[in-house]
């Protein structure tokens, strides 16, 4: 009985992931080329199925809405593609890849935004 085009298409989709998966999976990430390879997957996996906020929010509140002064934060303080504000390394992190260009306080309370252009340089270097 033949497969039909769908079935086969499907059954290629399969292959291809399997093999990317286990492309993946056998990174050393102790190598450079490795890491980099690593990290732009994750940076495409990220930008195509996570949303983008240039405001920090709180990732507990289901609207995401701009964190504002008074406001209680429940979760973490969350900007971009899901850069974690909260963390106490977080600092660091965005100041190595941003080069102090955006004032991070600002941005946690919403007083400015992220530029989008800016999104991916969390993903690169963190």
């Amino acid at each position: 009985m033949p497969i039909s085009q769908r079935e086969n298409d499907l059954a290629k989709a399969i292959e291809a992931a399997a093999e990317y998966r286990d492309r993946l999976h056998n990174l050393d990430l102790r190598n450079k080329d490795h890491l980099q390879f690593y990290q732009q997957q994750l940076l495409r996996f990220l930008v195509g199925n996570e949303a983008r906020y240039k405001y920090a929010y709180d990732d507990k509140d289901p609207k995401k809405r701009p964190i504002k002064k008074g406001v209680k934060v429940e979760g973490n303080i969350t900007i971009g593609i899901g850069f974690n504000m909260s963390r106490g390394e977080a600092k660091e992190e965005w100041n190595r890849a941003l080069r102090e260009q955006y004032c991070l306080r600002m941005l946690w309370m919403a007083k400015s935004p992220l530029p989008t252009n800016r999104y991916k340089h969390f993903l690169i270097v963190v």
